[in-house]
């Protein structure tokens, strides 16, 4: 099912789970650096998928991610 509006703009939603000391880091994380969550785990995911030998995970391309202020 493909959402319509504002959410296909904004890209996909998801629901992640973590452990309490996983989030106490990415929150001072997010405050030192002045970024939201979403922002670093964004980067995290492009980094994770980049980090595959070309052709391991088919021909995904993750999109380069930018910091908005």
């Amino acid at each position: 099912m493909v959402m319509k509006g504002r959410y296909r703009k904004l890209g996909f939603r998801f629901t992640v789970n973590l452990i309490e000391d996983y989030h106490d880091v990415l929150k001072a994380f997010d405050n030192k650096h002045e970024v939201s969550v979403s922002w670093v785990l964004q980067i995290a995911i492009e980094n994770y998928l980049r980090s595959f030998p070309s052709g391991v995970i088919g021909t995904i391309q993750a999109p380069a991610v930018t910091r908005c202020n």
